[in-house]
């Protein structure tokens, strides 16, 4: 709602409520029936997903959080596919699930230009991006879809898209970087060169 009523200013605190309302509605699913492992999983991959989201909050002491981002993504969604493959398959991995083959080498030949220092760690991030929607695929076709529906819609590679010439230009696609680099004397703020 704060991105549609324009309230930048609330954008990220309201973001970082997400997954702490997420964690409480999953407890509160889970109840006493869930097993522990995969409750803890879950509870595990959201806690993650949290930290990357405020990274900037959470890690103010790294120059750039953008790695911070990638590293507690990235491990959320490993514990995704854990849960996943372990707690949750009911048949094997679909063979239309090859189709996010496609779509990570696409990214990949899409942005590796633009990566720089960040190549690596972005096609890594974008291995378990796919692996997490096709171990998803194994099991209903609720988490199937969910998966196939997240990784259409995966805002974060938003921010991985650097097209603007260097890895460092993510920033400008984050609101919080512009004031900041704005506020420092003699730099310029950085233009999209799309």
């Amino acid at each position: 709602l704060a991105l549609i009523a324009r309230a930048d200013s609330f954008v990220y605190p309201t973001k970082l409520l997400l997954m702490p309302a997420l964690a409480l509605a999953a407890l509160v699913a889970l109840g006493k029936a869930a097993n522990a492992r995969a409750g803890a999983l879950l509870l595990l991959a959201i806690a993650l997903s949290w930290l990357g989201d405020g990274a900037g909050l959470f890690f103010p002491f790294l120059a750039d959080e953008l790695p911070a981002m990638l590293l507690c993504f990235g491990l959320a969604h490993l514990a995704y596919i854990v849960l996943f493959q372990r707690d949750l398959a009911r048949r094997p991995i679909p063979r239309w699930t090859l189709a996010y083959t496609v779509w990570w080498v696409g990214m990949i030949v899409l942005l590796w230009p633009h990566l720089g220092a960040l190549a690596i760690a972005v096609a890594a991030y974008g291995l378990v991006l796919g692996g997490t929607a096709a171990s998803a695929a194994r099991g209903s076709r609720i988490t199937a879809t969910g998966g196939a529906f997240f990784l259409g819609i995966e805002r974060r590679a938003d921010h991985l898209r650097p097209l603007a010439g260097t890895a460092a230009d993510h920033r400008v696609l984050d609101p919080r970087h512009r004031q900041r680099i704005d506020e420092r004397p003699g730099e310029q703020p950085l233009q999209p060169r799309i």
